[in-house]
């Protein structure tokens, strides 16, 4: 079968997957097949959320700046996170704990048995507690605090979409310890979706930054944004390296680290438009790019020149 995504600007791409499992649950439908482009995929109502060829390049993204920076990461909170891979890049890491809290246990259970050569069992972990459960109402409910929360959330679509607006990235914000980071994958930069999730970060953090890598499966680049109070985001590159050391990462560099900061020129024109918004216009434009998506039975291109 094919397997398809169509953007809101237009372009769109698509790959041949075979299936392994699909199932609907209470929450969405969720599939992972396997594919010759990507490897093992899988897709949640239609829109992919992690390949095996490159979800390194994505994770490593996600987790590694922030652990890098922080000055003594010991408890870790992960929203979603349902695939178990940002987990497998946290207990690299000496920490005390992680905590991921992730709606739809059913993904979980798939994840274990059909993802676990991808996530290392990470799903499994005994610094792992893992909570099945609503995102909000543990966030609002838990007297416990995090010195890294990370939003590894499906696209702000939908009933999701509240998770991501000020009101609940305030009430991240208040489960932080002193020093602590807020990390959330913030869209594609292509359509200066990124930026709303960064001028939002920073009406909220008194330190905040974007920065942009490319995951192939995605058909674009990908973006993630980090905000603090205390902890500042550049740091010198040999300390960087230091800490780095045994992590066993494939993508994630400290020598680009400092420079993957630093703003383009390209995108300042775009700050400054977006500094003159209210909150509301700001969200306004804080969601996911994809327009729609799913599968179809048949190939249509095969066999045609």
């Amino acid at each position: 079968m094919l397997h398809y995504e169509y953007e809101k600007d237009g372009s769109g791409y698509f790959f041949e997957v075979e299936e392994i499992i699909r199932k609907k649950t209470r929450f969405q439908n969720a599939f992972i097949g396997n594919s010759l482009a990507f490897g093992k995929v899988l897709i949640l109502d239609g829109d992919i959320q992690m390949a095996e060829k490159d979800e390194k390049r994505y994770h490593e993204h996600l987790i590694h700046p922030a652990m890098a920076v922080h000055p003594n990461p010991k408890k870790i909170l992960v929203l979603g996170g349902g695939d178990g891979c940002a987990v497998r890049e946290i207990v690299k890491w000496d920490i005390e704990k992680v905590v991921m809290i992730d709606i739809d246990g059913e993904v979980v259970e798939m994840a274990k048995e059909h993802l676990k050569e991808i996530n290392k069992g990470a799903l499994e972990h005994p610094k792992l507690e893992l909570i099945i459960d609503d995102a909000v109402k543990y966030v609002k409910e838990t007297p416990e605090k995090f010195d890294i929360i990370y939003m590894d959330l499906v696209d702000p679509e939908g009933e999701c979409r509240k998770l991501y607006l000020k009101n609940q990235l305030l009430e991240y914000k208040r489960l932080l310890n002193k020093g602590g980071i807020l990390v959330t994958h913030s869209q594609s930069s292509d359509n200066f979706v990124t930026l709303r999730f960064y001028e939002m970060f920073r009406r909220i953090f008194k330190n905040a930054v974007f920065y942009v890598t490319y995951i192939n499966s995605f058909n674009s680049d990908w973006s993630f944004v980090m905000g603090s109070d205390e902890t500042g985001f550049f740091v010198d590159e040999k300390e960087l390296k230091k800490r780095l050391e045994g992590k066993e990462l494939t993508h994630y560099m400290a020598k680009r680290h400092n420079s993957m900061l630093k703003i383009e020129p390209y995108f300042r024109k775009e700050i400054e438009r977006l500094n003159g918004l209210n909150d509301e216009e700001v969200e306004a434009g804080m969601t996911g790019i994809i327009l729609h998506s799913g599968f179809l039975k048949e190939n249509p291109f095969v066999g045609k020149k």
